[in-house]
């Protein structure tokens, strides 16, 4: 059984920023009865997988599958200046981070410390590779731990 968010226990324990990313993916909490009558249920069926979720038809964004949101079909100006890509840079941070305000995000500051885990990190890498069009490492955040450290990678790539 591959289960979805419960409202207690550890589920209770998430931060608030990985909470909403859940909910705007359309999954909401399960209540102990219901995840017991989920539990119930599943133990009757044929079924080799089952996923005892709840889905929220409210849901704000495409939903997730294994919790990263789909990379944007755009893509970024093919040439652009440092500054230019690193405004570009922060507005993907911060949609991925779920910020309004992409200045929020200092450019001099670790990743971990402006939020991202590993799941965010693996969504950031999966976007920026789809805006850019390079093949970028899955380690490019822990590589290049800064805003100004990943602008000016992915500026010398792009120009390579």
């Amino acid at each position: 059984m591959a289960w979805g968010l419960w409202d207690v226990g550890l589920g209770g324990q998430i931060s608030d920023q990985a909470r909403r990313r859940i909910r705007a993916a359309g999954i909401a909490g399960l209540s102990p009865e219901q995840g017991l009558a989920l539990f119930d249920a599943a133990i009757g069926s044929d079924e080799p997988v089952l996923l005892p979720v709840r889905f929220d038809g409210g849901a704000t964004e495409i939903p997730a599958v294994a919790g990263v949101r789909p990379a944007p079909k755009r893509r970024w100006p093919r040439h652009p200046s440092l500054d230019e890509l690193t405004a570009l840079l922060r507005a993907e941070l911060a949609a991925v981070l779920g910020h309004e305000d992409p200045t929020r995000l200092p450019a001099d500051r670790p990743f971990p410390d402006l939020g991202f885990d590993s799941l965010t990190v693996v969504e950031t890498r999966t976007r920026l590779a789809a805006l850019t069009g390079l093949d970028l490492p899955a380690t490019l955040l822990f590589d290049r731990p800064t805003v100004a450290d990943l602008a000016a990678h992915l500026h010398g790539e792009i120009h390579r």
